[in-house]
């Protein structure tokens, strides 16, 4: 199991429309680093929660029932810059090239890998 050490507490989003995996998210890499976990079921919770806390990463879920975690990014963008992994049952090549184009530094397919995710988080935010 990955471990890291940071100076300050890393500020995380998930936005899921899930509830238990927001917790089951928030649960498996609480012991991992310092990170406060806001959760946001869908684009709306998420924008207002984006407008509140300027988060340091982003867990976005791709399928957000009727939205989608693409728009969302896109949103979120054209607010200033951030950073988000994308959550996804989805890897088919057009899949993985819209999560990038559209600004995801990384995706995540799931079934979820915890050491996977919380490797990918720390290649994002630079810990050794």
């Amino acid at each position: 199991m990955a471990v890291c050490t940071t100076l300050a507490r890393v500020r995380v989003l998930i936005v899921d429309d899930d509830a238990d995996t927001r917790k089951l998210l928030a649960r498996c890499l609480h012991g991992m680093c310092d990170f406060t976990f806001t959760g946001a079921d869908g684009f709306d919770s998420a924008m207002a929660a984006a407008r509140e806390t300027k988060f340091d990463l982003m867990l976005i879920d791709i399928g957000l029932g009727d939205e989608s975690g693409v728009d969302l990014l896109k949103q979120l963008l054209e607010s200033g810059p951030c950073r988000a992994v994308a959550l996804t049952g989805y890897d088919s090549d057009s899949d993985i090239n819209a999560y990038k184009e559209a600004g995801f530094a990384g995706w995540i397919i799931k079934p979820i890998d915890a050491d996977r995710l919380m490797s990918t988080m720390r290649d994002i935010l630079g810990f050794a």
